[in-house]
């Protein structure tokens, strides 16, 4: 995990934190402008996958336990012998680091596609007549 951490720390920008100082949820964070993109906890890590979400999925099927992806593409990762790769690990901590950085280290188009807000269509009524 310490060597996980050391590259990332190593991309442009990043800071070292910690979140939920204190509480049974204390982890170790990676943050860009000011952003968290990746949590270390005792056993696990915590990334927001966009590209790689599909192979995480899969990953989650055939390997049980190895890492739970969400709807909103944050993906649990458990850490520790026999779990994925470091090489996987150290993919997928760039790609979330990815996301929140500004350009010209992150991008757009890296981010999962939002749902657009459904535009409200105004009509007016017909004025009353006294």
């Amino acid at each position: 995990m310490r060597s996980l951490i050391a590259s990332a720390a190593k991309l442009p920008g990043v800071e070292e934190g910690i979140a939920c100082a204190g509480t049974a949820l204390e982890s170790r964070t990676l943050k860009i402008d000011g952003r968290a993109f990746a949590f270390f906890g005792p056993n696990d890590l915590r990334v927001k996958l966009s590209r790689s979400l599909p192979e995480a999925q899969r990953l989650a099927k055939a390997r049980p336990g190895s890492c739970v992806p969400s709807a909103g593409g944050w993906t649990k990762v458990a850490l520790g012998p026999g779990m994925l790769g470091v090489a996987t690990l150290t993919k997928w901590i760039t790609e979330s680091y990815r996301q929140f950085a500004p350009p010209p280290y992150g991008t757009a188009r890296e981010r999962l596609p939002t749902k657009r807000a459904a535009v409200k269509k105004t009509v007016k009524k017909p004025a009353r007549r006294a």
